[in-house]
């Protein structure tokens, strides 16, 4: 009884933990400025289900709460050792438990799909910068919001159209300040100007080649 009861209470610590983290990217999924926008034309550009994304914020907080709740109930019933509060809380802990079971095999059996989906409209998105407003907003706001520059560095904005005429956005600057435009059209001259990797993407290809092999 006294290693159930130890089990419970770290495993309740544990999840608390984990829970405010998606309870705090749910909240600064939809109430972060400019995210609404940038989604919606995310939405209109490229094949990604509306209904997910648009409910996406709302099901990370929805998850985050009860799974904090559900916490909560399982310190409640540690501390006070009644073992009804506790058989309630391994009941609600095995549905939460096969719920990220389904959840995971889901994700699994879809993630080339959805890695090769994101892939390829933020690669659509940035050849196509200087084609259309939603395209820019999109980049802009990857890359302002993510501190990135490119799909995989800075360099790949040398092989754009916008590159010869523009040179580096401003989204690319870690201190607008500092980048003049003629810095803007030297690679070398910006390079400690600008941010990194797409730290994103770059994961999000990874997964998805392995996905391949």
């Amino acid at each position: 009884m006294c290693l159930l009861i130890c089990y419970i209470f770290c495993k309740s610590i544990f999840t608390q933990a984990y829970c405010v983290v998606l309870l705090g990217v749910g909240i600064w999924a939809k109430f972060s400025a400019g995210f609404p926008d940038f989604l919606q034309q995310y939405i209109n550009q490229y094949p990604l289900s509306a209904d997910i994304t648009k409910d996406g914020p709302y099901l990370l907080i929805g998850i985050g709460i009860t799974i904090i709740i559900l916490g909560l109930f399982g310190c409640l019933a540690t501390c006070h050792r009644k073992p009804s509060m506790l058989k309630v809380y391994a009941f609600f802990s095995v549905i939460v438990f096969f719920g990220e079971v389904a959840a995971g095999i889901s994700g699994f059996l879809n993630k080339d799909k959805l890695a090769n989906t994101v892939v390829v409209a933020y690669r659509t998105a940035f050849w196509s910068y200087n084609i259309s407003d939603s395209n820019k907003a999109i980049v802009d706001y990857t890359q302002k919001n993510l501190k990135c520059c490119g799909v995989t560095n800075y360099t790949d904005w040398g092989r754009t159209a916008y590159f010869t005429d523009h040179g580096l956005p401003h989204s690319c600057c870690k201190v607008r300040a500092l980048c003049i435009r003629e810095n803007l059209k030297n690679l070398t001259a910006v390079q400690d100007k600008v941010f990194g990797k797409n730290k994103l993407l770059v994961i999000i290809l990874e997964v998805y080649t392995l996905g391949l092999t």
